[in-house]
């Protein structure tokens, strides 16, 4: 009867090992699917801000050429007109030579001023930019200070169940470990 109490005992223990190992390999099966699917997300966030950040660039490109074709058109259409009204008036040949030069003078003043506005508008995109870095680096601060207080607080506790991966750098180590 003792021996039957031994075995239907030990029998016990073992099951209860059985699901505490089992419940053990779930966790970390969910851990390592976090992780997982934390990598995967910090990948695609990285692929879409390389994809936002190329066509960001192929629209600059784009606007550009168009800034500068619109230049030329708007120099073109601005000689026309100079031309015309010069034609219209019938001015002399110095007070014609006069005019164009005044002309030109205003179309490259007027070009000057567009391109000066471009300009404006492309160091704005620039601060904007420079700006949104800032903040994401900021908030890359924010997150590691925040992970190493957790770590500070609850990791000495739980060090014995902490997943993989956990602890980043030997500096994680040492604060946990004391070493």
């Amino acid at each position: 009867m003792l021996g039957q109490m031994e075995a239907k005992s030990k029998e016990a223990g073992d099951l209860e090992q059985l699901r505490n190992d089992l419940h053990l390999e779930e966790l970390e099966a969910e851990s390592r699917r976090r992780e997982e699917l934390q990598v995967r997300k910090r990948l695609e966030d990285k692929e879409e801000m390389k994809n936002a950040y190329l066509f960001q660039m192929r629209a600059k490109e784009e606007k550009a050429l168009r800034a500068r074709e619109e230049e030329a058109k708007i120099r073109v259409e601005l000689m026309k007109k100079f031309a015309e009204d010069d034609r219209l008036e019938q001015m002399n040949e110095h007070k014609r030579r006069l005019k164009l030069e005044q002309h030109k003078r205003e179309a490259e003043r007027l070009v000057e001023l567009r391109r000066e506005m471009y300009e404006l508008a492309r160091q704005n995109e620039r601060e904007n930019v420079d700006q949104l870095r800032d903040d994401e680096n900021t908030r890359q601060v924010v997150i590691e200070e925040e992970r190493q207080r957790l770590l500070r607080e609850h990791a000495a506790e739980l060090r014995a169940f902490l997943p993989k991966h956990t602890l980043e750098n030997m500096e994680d180590y040492e604060m946990l470990f004391g070493r």
